[in-house]
């Protein structure tokens, strides 16, 4: 963190931007259709009471529809094929972009992505083209 700022010390970055991160950041977002974490999340807890082995460190594989019926929106488990896995109650979007893949991101509402990557490429899609290769 303290490259991204060019600093030597903690002390060097900006107070409100210390502050953000130090009180800032959430483990979670939600909105009326979706939430969106790290890793994953228990279906049968709500998002406050999640364990932070969920929230962060559990990978995505048989994932069960959440208990509050939002799709989840995660990542921590890259998709190596570059396109978000999509099994409707869930979508995890890292397409390995720190393993030379692509970085993603996705419009919650239209569910269309813009992906990226380290040679400059782009590319974008919608989760429901036909076109889009299976995965």
């Amino acid at each position: 963190m303290l490259a991204s700022y060019d600093a030597q010390s903690i002390e060097q970055i900006p107070v409100a931007h210390r502050s953000f991160l130090q009180n800032g950041l959430k483990d979670f977002y939600e909105n009326e259709t979706h939430f969106c974490v790290h890793a994953n999340a228990c279906e049968d807890l709500e998002l406050k009471d999640q364990p932070k082995r969920m929230l962060f460190w559990k990978k995505f594989g048989e994932v069960k529809p959440h208990q509050s019926g939002r799709v989840m929106v995660c990542g921590h488990t890259p998709q190596i094929s570059g396109y978000p896995k999509d099994v409707g109650h869930a979508i995890c979007i890292d397409t390995a972009a720190a393993r030379k893949g692509w970085l993603t991101c996705l419009d919650l509402d239209t569910r269309y992505c813009w992906q990226a990557n380290e040679a400059g490429n782009t590319r974008s899609f919608s989760l429901d083209a036909a076109e889009r290769i299976a995965i």
